[in-house]
Parts: C-alpha cells; structure tokens; sequence
C-alpha cells in the first residue's frame, strides 16, 4: 500500500481511478454556487464545457494539500435534538427525524456533548485499487470535535456520512461548506482475491441510505434502538457499594487508630451521616429509574405518532384593517374515509389574538363518503389601525384520527 501524493492524486482524477462530484462550490468572491446537479470535477479544459467546470477545477485545487483533498461540510445533518425554536423551520421529513439543512439554515450549533451525523457536499467514486482514510481537520479538533477514523473501501461509489462529537462545554458552529474533513488516498500493490460481489458492496447503501435522497422515506424502517446484551449487569445499589470490601476495610482501620472506644464513637456519628447520605442516594437511583421508564415510554409514543403522520406544511395569511378574516385550504395527499385530526399553530401572533375553525369537505355519497382537504378558516380578534396589516404563518399538522 502507498499513500498518494498531490501529483498522484491529479493523475487519478484525470484517468478516472478517483471521481469527486460537488453538489456546490464557493467561486473566488468566495461566493455560494448551487449546482444544478452534482458535476464531477474534470482537470482536462474542454471547448464545450459548461459555465461551471472552470469553478468547479478551481474549487478543486483549492481543496488539496500536499497529499490529500479537503472535504466539505454538506446540505444535511442528521442531529439529536433542535434545542432552539428558531432552528425548526430546517427541519425535515418527520418531527422525529431530524434532518437539518444546514444549506437552508447556512450553519447548524452544535451544543456540548452533541453527536451529529454530517452528509458531505462532495460525491466520490475510487477505482478497485485505490481506497482513502478519513481524517480531521485541525480546525475542527481544536474547538472541540472529536476526532473522524474511517476509510473509503476500494470500489466506493457515493455521499459520505460523518458522524462527529462536540466534546467541548460550549456550543461550535459548523458551517455549510467548511472543510469538514481530510481525505487521504492510497493505492493497493495488488487487489485480493474474494472481493465482495456487487450485491454485498451495495447493502450498506441499501440498509442506510444517504439522508440527502431519501432517508425520510426508508430510514423509519431501520431507525431502532439497539437491545440490551443479554450480559448486561446492572449497577449496584448505594448499599450495596457502601458494603464492598473497600469500605469494610477503611472501617478497620477507624479501629485501629483510635481504639475501640473512640472507633465506636467515630462510627456511630459517621453512620448517621452515611444513613442520610444512603437514604439521598436511594432516592436519587430510583428517581433515574423512574426518570428512565418516562423516557422509554415517551419515545414509544413518539414513534406511534411518527407512524399516524399523515402530512405537515404551512400557509401565509394575512389581515387587514379591511378584512379580519383568512382562510388556508389544505388538500390531502390521498383521500381518506374519516376526517383526519388536524393540530394548528400560530407565527406572527399568539393564539389569544386569533380563533380559526376547521372545516371538512366531503365527496361520494351515503356510506362512500371521502374526504380529499380541509378549510382552516382563521379570524383575527384583535384591533388594527387603518391601512395596517399584519402577515403571519400557519402551520398545520395531520394525524390519523385514532378510533
């Protein structure tokens, strides 16, 4: 095996053994550039190339060190949780996915102690005899980010996926299109015999496809939490620990270096301490159990609910002193037998200076009866000026209607 060096790395992407794509690029105003589709870097000046070809060539170059390429920071991360309100709108697919666009959003905060999964912006493709290491950037490990240690197998073909950690007490910024990550290429002296045929190279794919696609519509059948190890031991109690050989010893040796009369004293007055020590920690071990059964049981709901989501979106309106009234008409992917339920929040204004109703129009007749949308109608009950008026955003959530 050889690590490739910068002009090796060249003569690879011209004769095809490595392909990097970019979804976008910065130009040298260091200006944004979303790419109509993903566009493979070529080193080779052509007549009849395209506008973009001569910035993605020099996005290229930019990107590469001494003997390695930099990778960037991609439009989607798969994250924990979104600790702030304002950061929801960059959400996607389910509620309980947690997909963020951080080309929508321009950065996601990563808060202490946060694992992301982080999609890159490049696309790579390596021949059977070249694969690559993935690194950390030196910027990024300073600040906190844990280190990357993974490789690119010979024969890879897609998007790369990196889970990273803040390991920092403080929340860091990753911003789209930072250099994420260093990529570095080596080459085999010989391929082994046994490969793996193409349907085994393609069943990582396969079982977790890239979130950047369409991880919304195939992650759910994938996304449980791992079992428990049948070897699993369970912590002992605070009595149990306060009992271990350790203790008993150090109990003797209060004996031993104050006699029995003193030592007796010295262990009644500790023991009522160590009682009320024990007695706190009890309740603290069984608040954490109880605290841990609520969780279990949250996230059993969360995902029955993700189950029954039916749609989720979102429509302007807007009030005038002319007209206090607005209405949003959402029509329903496909039509349902019963009226779905339908939860409604407000941006713009509180709830208290509205009231909406709902409305269920209905199609077919007698016991074919079929619902394709819905009416929200909202009115505005507070005052406005003449001439004022007031833009807002309702946001709508459909379930099915459990019976």
């Amino acid at each position: 095996m050889q690590f490739l060096s910068y002009r090796q790395i060249l003569e690879a992407v011209i004769n095809g053994r490595i392909r990097i794509a970019y979804y976008s690029v910065k130009d040298s105003q260091n200006k944004v550039i979303k790419l109509p589709e993903k566009q493979f870097v070529d080193l080779v000046c052509k007549s009849d190339e395209n506008e973009y070809a001569p910035i993605i060539r020099d996005y290229f170059y930019d990107s590469c060190k001494a003997d390695s390429v930099y990778f960037h920071v991609g439009p989607y991360a798969r994250v924990e949780i979104i600790y702030r309100q304002e950061e929801s709108q960059y959400l996607k697919g389910s509620p309980t996915d947690h997909i963020f666009s951080i080309q929508e959003s321009n950065k996601f905060t990563v808060c202490a102690r946060e694992h992301i999964v982080v999609g890159t912006n490049e696309y790579i493709e390596v021949s059977e005899d070249i694969g690559a290491s993935i690194y950390a950037t030196v910027s990024k490990t300073n600040v906190g980010f844990s280190h990357i240690s993974t490789i690119i197998d010979p024969k890879w073909k897609g998007i790369l996926q990196v889970g990273i950690a803040n390991l920092s007490k403080h929340p860091q910024n990753l911003n789209y299109l930072d250099r994420f990550c260093t990529i570095r290429f080596h080459s085999l002296d010989h391929t082994e015999p046994g490969q793996l045929t193409l349907e085994q190279s393609l069943r990582f794919k396969e079982i977790r496809p890239h979130f950047a696609r369409d991880w919304w519509t195939q992650e759910n059948l994938y996304r449980e939490m791992f079992p428990m190890g049948s070897s699993y031991v369970s912590r002992p109690s605070a009595l149990e620990r306060l009992l271990s050989e350790k203790n008993i010893e150090g109990v003797k040796k209060v004996f031993a270096g104050f006699g029995i009369t003193s030592g007796i004293a010295a262990l009644l007055f500790l023991g009522a301490r160590l009682a009320n020590k024990l007695e706190d920690l009890n309740n603290i071990e069984n608040t954490l159990a109880t605290n841990t059964r609520d969780l279990i049981g949250l996230r059993g709901d969360l995902v029955n609910l993700d189950k029954q989501i039916l749609q989720i979106g979102s429509n302007e309106i807007v009030f005038s002193s002319a007209q206090f009234s607005d209405s949003v008409s959402v029509s329903f992917r496909e039509p349902l037998s019963s009226p779905p339920t339908l939860f409604v929040e407000f941006d713009g204004f509180s709830r208290e200076q509205v009231k909406y109703t709902i409305f269920y129009p209905t199609t077919g007749l007698g016991g074919s009866l079929q619902y394709s949308n819905a009416s929200i109608k909202v009115t505005y009950i507070g005052k406005l000026s003449d001439n004022q008026t007031l833009k807002g955003v309702v946001r709508w959530l459909i379930i099915s209607r459990q019976d």
